[in-house]
């Protein structure tokens, strides 16, 4: 029995690979689907600006370990590329 995040990942690939097969063999299938949802995310977006925000807000209350080591991966990365460009 397949769990669900390995059910939402056979999804995933599932999609994935017909898209792929309709970008190939319908052209114009593959950009009128690609326009829909790009006109469908783009008013959703319009209708929902603070978005993320909000959950990033939310996420950050949940778990403020993982924003503490990522800006420190980011601030360690930062500084490298420096030396690396002062070299």
């Amino acid at each position: 029995m397949l769990s669900i995040k390995e059910m939402q990942k056979e999804i995933y690939l599932k999609q994935k690979e017909y898209l792929e097969e309709l970008r190939v063999n319908d052209p114009g299938s593959y950009e009128k689907l690609t326009k829909a949802r790009y006109d469908y995310y783009k008013g959703w977006r319009e209708l929902n600006p603070d978005y993320n925000k909000e959950w990033l807000r939310a996420y950050y209350k949940k778990y403020p370990d993982k924003f503490k080591e990522y800006q420190r991966r980011h601030r360690e990365k930062k500084r490298a590329l420096k030396e690396v460009a002062n070299l």
